[in-house]
C-alpha cells in the first residue's frame, strides 16, 4: 500500500507537501513544477487517500497530545521523537504533557484535552485512576490510542514485543552461566510489565531453572526506586549473581544500591536493563540493555490516529520490530 511518505521520497519533498497537494491547499507555495512532479507520482502509482483520514483532516486543529507519566524520564524522548517524525507526515504538531499536573478533575481533564483543542491524543498507561478519567473524557470525542497499557474494549493498545525482550535479557545472563536470576519488575499489573516477567519466567524454565516469587521486586521507573527493591531482593535472596531489572532507571538505581552494598557489577552481581537510555551508555560499569523500538512506537502511534484506524481497530497490536541487544560491561560470565 503506498503511503504520503512513500511519494514524498520519490518526489523529494516533505510528507507534509504531499498532504498539502492531495488536500488541494491553496495557501501551499512550491513551484509548479514539483506540484506536476507530485501529481504524476500520485498517478502513477495510484495512490488514494485514507477517506477517515480526511474526514479528520477536514475539522483538525493541526495539534496532537502525547500524555506521559514523568515527562523527567529520558525514555520518554525516544517515543517523543517517533511521534513528532509521525506528525511530520500529517503536518500536525505534538504537544506533550504529564499526566500527574492535570489533576483529578475529570471536567477539567475533559476541557483540556476533549473539548476540541487536539486532532487526538497518544497516552501512555499507568494503570492510574487518572489514567482512568482521561479515557472516559476523550475516548469518544477524539481518537485515543494507549502506548503500553490500556483497555482495549476503550480503543487500541500499542505495545512493543515486551515478553520477547524479557526472554532475551533472562537468556542472555542464562548463556552467560548464571543459575540464580532476579528480576526487578516495574509495576505489576500492568500488560507490558507483565510481558517483560512472563519472558523470564519463559527463559528460567526452558532452561530448568527455579522460578520463585522471593527473586522478584518491584520497582517504578525512577532511581530511588531501583535502589529500594534491589536491597529489598538482595535482603531476601543473597544467593542472586544476576538480575534483570525492567526498566532502565530503575537499573542505575540498583547499579547505585550495589555499590553501596559492597557488590562487584559485574564480578559478584550481573545486571542487565530493558530500554536504553543515553546515561546507561556512561555509568559505570556501562549498561547492558535490551534497546526496545521506542521511537518506532511513537511514530506508529501518531499514524494509527491520523489515518482513522482507532474506532475501528481497538485491539492490541505489538510493533514488527524487534528489541535489540546491547552489549556494555555490567554482565560477565560465571
Amino acid at each position: 500500500m503506498v503511503t504520503i511518505t512513500d511519494i514524498a521520497n520519490r518526489a523529494g519533498v516533505s510528507p507534509s507537501v504531499v498532504s498539502r497537494i492531495v488536500n488541494g491547499d491553496k495557501k501551499l507555495r512550491v513551484s509548479a513544477a514539483t506540484r506536476a512532479r507530485v501529481q504524476a507520482i500520485i498517478e502513477e502509482t495510484g495512490y488514494k487517500p485514507n477517506v477517515a483520514a480526511r474526514s479528520l483532516r477536514s475539522s483538525e486543529t493541526g495539534l496532537l497530545a502525547l500524555v506521559v507519566h514523568d515527562i523527567t524520564n529520558p525514555v520518554y524522548s525516544e517515543i517523543v521523537a517517533g511521534a513528532q517524525a509521525g506528525a511530520s507526515e500529517f503536518d500536525k504538531i505534538i504537544l506533550v504533557g504529564e499526566a500527574d499536573s492535570l489533576g483529578a478533575n475529570v471536567s477539567k481533564i475533559e476541557s483540556l484535552i476533549a473539548g476540541g483543542g487536539v486532532d487526538g491524543l497518544i497516552l501512555q498507561g499507568a494503570g492510574t485512576e487518572l489514567d482512568k478519567a482521561i479515557e472516559h473524557a476523550v475516548s469518544r470525542k477524539i481518537p485515543l490510542v494507549f502506548l503500553q497499557s490500556g483497555d482495549i474494549n476503550i480503543a487500541p493498545v500499542l505495545r512493543m514485543d515486551d515478553l520477547l525482550a524479557g526472554k532475551m535479557a533472562t537468556q542472555y545472563l542464562i548463556d552467560h552461566g548464571h543459575k540464580n536470576i532476579g528480576v526487578i519488575s516495574t509495576k505489576r499489573n500492568l500488560q507490558f510489565s507483565e510481558a517483560r516477567l512472563d519472558g523470564w519466567k519463559q527463559a528460567l524454565l526452558e532452561a530448568s531453572l527455579p522460578i520463585s516469587e522471593s527473586a522478584i521486586a518491584a520497582a517504578n521507573p525512577n532511581y530511588e526506586s531501583g535502589y529500594h527493591a534491589a536491597k529489598e531482593l538482595f535482603e531476601q535472596r543473597p544467593d542472586i549473581t544476576a538480575i534483570l531489572v525492567s526498566n532502565a532507571m530503575s537499573a542505575v538505581g540498583a547499579l547505585a544500591y550495589l555499590n553501596d552494598a559492597g557488590k562487584r557489577v559485574p564480578e559478584d552481581v550481573s545486571v542487565i536493563g530493558i530500554n536504553d537510555v543515553n546515561l546507561a551508555e556512561f555509568v559505570r560499569p556501562a549498561l547492558t540493555v535490551v534497546k526496545m523500538p521506542l521511537r518506532t512506537m511513537g511514530l506508529e502511534a501518531v499514524r494509527m490516529i491520523c489515518s482513522g484506524k482507532t474506532s475501528s481497530n481497538k485491539k492490541l497490536e505489538i510493533l514488527d520490530q524487534a528489541p535489540l541487544l546491547v552489549e556494555r560491561s555490567s554482565v560477565s560470565k560465571r
